[in-house]
């Protein structure tokens, strides 16, 4: 994968606070450059999770401006029990994703048949898991809380989602930090969520998240 510099791209140092990126950081690439278009049509959730991968730990994604569409599906390889995912960060270290202040992740509709899971699914922007230090920077992440017909039934304390008349019991979250340390979260705007915008704990007894911190969300 051609990696870019970040010293030769003056609009990308411009527009994030060297608090959180500096020119010491050698290496980026972007969305782009696995072939998303950025254009709030086209699904680019495979694309940024290939920038993901390329750059093992130690690696930044920047996501210039436009609009990216995402998904999460009950068929997606990222998906763990009865979690899924459309941005998954697993076992990852020194990794940050950083937003321009107009990029902006939407997760998309899904379908009926992707939400008809009686175990009480549950549906993620962001997930990080089992990761340390691990930066998600700036921009916009929206969920589709708008786009259903969500509400309390049977003195459940879960969600439940309608659609086409059918009830399906989910949940519906920005990002999701679990066994995880050393998370910073700043200047995000999260948004339209069916759940949490953020919800950090544990994996299990032993697999708690620590040291983690949310700014200005």
């Amino acid at each position: 994968t051609k990696v870019s510099q970040l010293t030769n791209d003056k609009n990308y140092l411009t527009s994030i606070p060297s608090e959180y990126v500096t020119e010491s950081e050698l290496n980026y690439v972007t969305p782009q450059m696995f072939g998303a278009k950025a254009n709030g049509v086209d699904d680019d959730t495979k694309a940024i999770n290939d920038a993901i991968e390329s750059v093992g730990n130690d690696g930044v994604i920047f996501f210039p401006e436009g609009t990216y569409k995402v998904s999460s599906s009950s068929s997606s390889s990222l998906n763990e029990s009865n979690r899924y995912f459309a941005i998954r960060i697993y076992q990852k270290e020194n990794l940050k994703l950083v937003l321009s202040p107009k990029a902006h992740i939407k997760h998309r509709l899904q379908t009926q048949q992707e939400i008809t899971d009686g175990n009480q699914a549950r549906y993620y922007v962001i997930g990080i898991m089992k990761s340390d230090n691990i930066q998600v920077i700036g921009g916009k992440i929206e969920g589709e809380a708008d786009e259903h017909i969500i509400t309390y039934k049977d003195n459940s304390s879960l969600f439940w989602w309608q659609t086409d008349g059918t009830y399906s019991r989910c949940q519906g979250h920005g990002i999701s930090v679990r066994a995880s340390e050393n998370i910073l979260i700043p200047d995000c705007e999260i948004f339209n969520c069916f759940g949490d915008s953020i919800i950090a704990g544990t994996n299990s007894a032993s697999e708690k998240s620590k040291n983690d911190t949310i700014e200005r969300c």
